[in-house]
């Protein structure tokens, strides 16, 4: 339990983070009564418009912001100390922040995009997906200076279905985060705010990289469909490689249909293309990217098809 009885509301608030879910997680604090944000802390490796759009926010509302390189530069954690806070409040921040910052305030909190402790680490979001969970949601924790591992305050659940994206479910998350928000704040205003420990088996996941996005031919439909859903735009996609060509496949749909084909096997059927698994299970393919393209250049049905016979990968209706 933490104590609370004797601060004063609004606790002031240093919030760190960035991209939608941090840009939400900002806005609920902003209109809180129980919160008041006194400084914002950005990163500053990332490119995202959210950046840029809680900059000119916190000018316009007269509030410092940072972009540390270090975060054990003095001359930072003096402007931090300056602004007393009484709470960090963490959401998409990827560096570890140092005990030295936390002690500055009462207590931090961390909202991580997964379930606790089976998701921890980065990239959770992609990872519950290739691993076909049915469930995921946000776990509100106790901030330490070790990734996701401290205490749970609240948790948010959200069921996972079968044609879910990252994208979609980034947007299923974003939306339960003022339900914990608000569980956090009523217990502020009892005065004390009760957590415990993480139990479960636990599990810490790499950042993925584009090359995680291929799939093999040891790889089932199911398999397979997972992976693109995961990595679908906007981010880099999953793909198979073809005579060394990258094809990118941004949607697909399983079948139970059995082909007798060879799995890794891609097939022309009616117009429409297909990916044999390794359960001779065919994926439906529904939109590739453009051959030897990097940009985001989707393409459909018949023009997908011609697409890859004009770049020698397909003959008749099988692969060369």
């Amino acid at each position: 339990m933490i104590d609370l009885k004797d601060k004063k509301l609004p606790l002031r608030v240093i919030f760190w983070g960035y991209h939608w879910s941090g840009w939400k997680t900002y806005n609920e604090l902003k209109r809180s009564s129980v919160f008041k944000v006194v400084g914002i802390v950005l990163p500053p490796n990332r490119e995202h418009e959210t950046i840029l759009k809680m900059m000119q926010d916190a000018q316009a509302i007269g509030i410092p912001f940072f972009q540390p390189n270090n975060l054990n530069d003095e001359n930072f954690i003096g402007e931090i100390k300056k602004l007393s806070p009484d709470v960090h409040f963490v959401d998409s921040y990827s560096k570890l922040i140092p005990q030295k910052i936390i002690d500055l305030a009462t207590v931090g909190f961390n909202l991580h995009p997964g379930l606790l402790p089976q998701y921890r680490g980065a990239h959770v979001l992609n990872w519950v997906l290739v691993n076909g969970e049915k469930e995921t949601g946000l776990s509100l924790h106790v901030l330490t200076n070790k990734f996701d591992e401290g205490a749970i305050i609240c948790l948010a659940k959200t069921e996972i279905s079968i044609t879910d994206t990252a994208a979609d479910l980034d947007r299923k998350l974003i939306d339960k985060i003022p339900d914990l928000i608000q569980t956090l704040e009523k217990q502020i205003k009892s005065g004390k705010i009760e957590f415990q420990k993480q139990v479960g088996k636990e599990h810490h996941y790499p950042a993925r990289t584009p090359n995680d996005g291929e799939i093999d031919i040891t790889e089932s439909a199911l398999s397979a469909h997972n992976k693109i859903r995961a990595v679908t735009y906007p981010w880099s996609g999953a793909f198979i490689v073809i005579n060394k060509t990258k094809l990118i496949i941004w949607e697909a749909m399983v079948l139970e249909r059995i082909s007798k084909s060879a799995p890794g096997t891609l097939i022309e059927k009616d117009s429409e293309l297909y990916y044999v698994g390794s359960d001779q299970k065919l994926l439906h393919i529904k939109t590739i990217n453009s051959i030897g393209v990097e940009d985001y250049k989707p393409m459909k049905g018949k023009g997908a098809i011609e697409n890859l016979k004009q770049n020698g990968l397909m003959v008749g209706s099988e692969l060369v």
